[in-house]
């Protein structure tokens, strides 16, 4: 295992002791996506799992958004876990193991398919215990549907989340803020297959991943077990 890939799956499986985890990263990386006292929600999930989208189309659909912290982009446990003992409404994101890890090769080549595999079982494992103290939400629901999310979150916690209206021109404005956003952009050539938008080259690249992925039989069929044990009765 090389050092990125060391440094990236001890880091997550630290992230389970959440308290202490958390006190040291907001000491040393101050992050604007670390949960905080005055957090509002907390908007999670594996890597390339719809973080992106769910955190803008959250913030483009609350008005009074400015007043409001959303814990997001973290990708640890430790958010998921300090928002449940916070009692804070969580959505957890998720995606079906073969296509979050076939899309974060992409974007972090130096990760290798076992590590990636672990992580996602790990981060996923955890997230069974909590379940039912949070919203889980499949990829392909929050890109279709993200208002149904939002309607779960105000009926479990209730709160008064405002709905996104999945208009041409929302649609637009997540796209075009999520291309202006993302640091690949300042590097062109490497734009088309890092941005976390879809695209046909990065298409080409996924196919060839997934037959690498499965390789790793064992591995896989466990992560596919957590992924359906967390979404097969999702509404």
């Amino acid at each position: 295992m090389n050092y990125k890939n060391l440094k990236w799956y001890v880091s997550n499986r630290l992230s389970e002791f959440a308290s202490i985890y958390h006190l040291l990263v907001s000491i040393l990386l101050r992050n604007d996506g670390e949960i905080e006292k005055n957090s509002s929600i907390v908007i999670e999930g594996f890597p390339r799992s719809a973080n992106t989208f769910s955190y803008w189309a959250f913030r483009f659909s609350q008005e009074n958004f400015e007043e409001m912290h959303v814990a997001h982009h973290r990708h640890k446990i430790s958010q998921i876990i300090l928002g449940v003992k916070r009692g804070l409404p969580v959505i957890v994101l998720i995606r079906n193991p073969e296509d979050a890890i076939a899309s974060l090769k992409i974007r972090h080549p130096e990760f290798t398919y076992r590590t990636m595999l672990k992580v996602y079982i790990f981060y996923y494992s955890k997230v069974i215990e909590l379940k039912n103290n949070v919203i889980i939400a499949d990829f392909d629901q929050v890109i279709n549907n993200y208002s149904s999310i939002l309607e779960q979150v105000n009926r479990k916690f209730g709160t008064n989340f405002s709905m996104f209206e999945a208009t041409p021109e929302n649609l637009k404005k997540i796209k075009e803020t999520i291309s202006q956003l993302d640091d690949v952009t300042r590097d062109p050539t490497k734009f088309s297959s890092r941005v976390a938008l879809p695209n046909d080259e990065r298409k080409g690249y996924k196919e060839q991943i997934l037959k690498e992925i499965n390789s790793n039989s064992a591995l896989l069929k466990k992560a596919k077990d957590i992924y359906h044990n967390l979404t097969n009765q999702l509404p």
